[in-house]
């Protein structure tokens, strides 16, 4: 029978993980093709303990990692090199829950002790002891820091814990188990205004309430363990899971905020979880493959790609304007600017996919480019139109 690994927020006694010399995939990963090849680094059999908690920084070039037993790594996307940022004394304490601020500066970990539940602030850059902060909370498996950077919320057991970043004063958030949720809140994400809270019970569904604790909606059922790693500023969920019907089938989800629209980014793992989303849009996730007895852990992002547009066609040409045409290459394209190739350059920007630039010379030759934003970042220029004669 393969062993599996649980995720961090299971219930009951913590084990260490084994890592073992990652097996050779016997299923490459599929993507969605809004996002490019998955960039993985192996996590070293050296993470002692095995990673349970990820943060990235915003420019997504930057993974930070925590452990059970305390520890504090990071990993460097473009090299795929890990390296201890740090190894503090948390007397065997877990770092189950990892998120930075939206500076990037400062680390929140929630620390699963064996007495008291704690919210743990360390300043990144530079380096500096970490000031423990006591939460009301019966467990701490994970945390999100709000938008605005002036909470957290900390998934504590049968609650959810708001504390107040400026004196760390904390509010709790009773989640009483019900026939509906079986399992205490496990994993969880603020909304993109700061006012709702996503998460997971752990065991098949994502739910939201407000900040304030009022306005409870289950989303989505029927997943398989699943972990909310984020909710990106269109509302959008994602939503890892893990392997319970066969091989290599933990996916990589995404929803609407209402719960509907789901999409599969990707496949080709057993289990995703402790999803993190940086400022790009590119997402970033810890990653498990099982071969027998033995454990592959990789940090793996994946890249939002922003293909260029088709080729523009000019369709009606009058007195110093022109009225271009074009397709996108992807659904998650939201706007278009075109460009002329005239200088100064003239444009003109839609969200449709047509659109008429004014101000040209009356007979001079003109061709046309158009990149596409999907609200992260622009795409490339497509290549140019045909030549006209406004």
């Amino acid at each position: 029978m393969r062993r599996r690994q649980r995720s961090a927020y299971v219930l009951g006694t913590l084990c260490a993980v084994v890592l073992a010399t990652p097996a050779a995939a016997t299923v490459s990963p599929t993507v969605l093709s809004a996002y490019g090849a998955p960039v993985s680094a192996t996590i070293p059999s050296s993470v002692l303990g095995g990673a349970v908690s990820l943060g990235v920084s915003p420019d997504g070039a930057t993974r930070y990692f925590g452990t059970y037993g305390g520890g504090l790594y990071k990993t460097v996307v473009a090299t795929g090199a890990t390296t201890t940022l740090r190894l503090p004394d948390f007397n065997g304490n877990n770092m189950l829950g990892l998120d930075l601020r939206p500076d990037g500066k400062v680390l929140f970990a929630a620390d699963q002790a064996i007495s008291a539940r704690s919210v743990i602030l360390t300043s990144l850059l530079p380096i500096a002891p970490p000031s423990n902060h006591v939460i009301p909370a019966a467990f701490a498996f994970d945390l999100s820091v709000a938008p605005d950077g002036k909470h957290v919320a900390v998934s504590g057991g049968e609650a959810i814990v708001v504390v107040d970043l400026a004196n760390f004063t904390s509010k709790r958030i009773s989640l009483q188990r019900t026939v509906e949720s079986t399992l205490p809140v496990a994993t969880l994400s603020y909304g993109p205004t700061s006012t709702q809270i996503f998460f997971t019970n752990g065991a098949d569904r994502v739910e939201r309430i407000s900040s304030d604790g009022t306005a409870r909606t289950t989303l989505v059922t029927g997943l398989s363990e699943p972990s909310l790693g984020a909710v990106d500023r269109f509302g959008r969920i994602y939503v890892g899971t893990s392997d319970t019907t066969g091989p290599l089938t933990g996916q990589l989800l995404r929803f609407n905020g209402d719960g509907s629209g789901r999409t599969v980014l990707l496949s080709g793992y057993d289990q995703v979880d402790q999803v993190a989303l940086d400022a790009t849009g590119s997402l970033s996730f810890l990653a498990t493959k099982y071969v027998g007895q033995s454990v592959s852990r990789s940090v793996v992002r994946l890249p939002l790609r922003n293909l260029a547009p088709l080729t523009p066609k000019v369709t009606a040409v009058g007195l110093g304007r022109a009225a271009i045409s074009f397709a996108r290459t992807s659904a998650a394209q939201t706007s278009f600017t075109v460009t002329s190739s005239t200088m100064p350059a003239r444009s003109c920007t839609t969200t449709g996919l047509s659109c008429t630039v004014t101000g040209l010379t009356h007979g001079q030759p003109v061709f046309f480019t158009v990149t596409a934003s999907n609200g992260f970042q622009s795409s490339p220029k497509s290549t140019p139109s045909q030549t006209v004669k406004p």
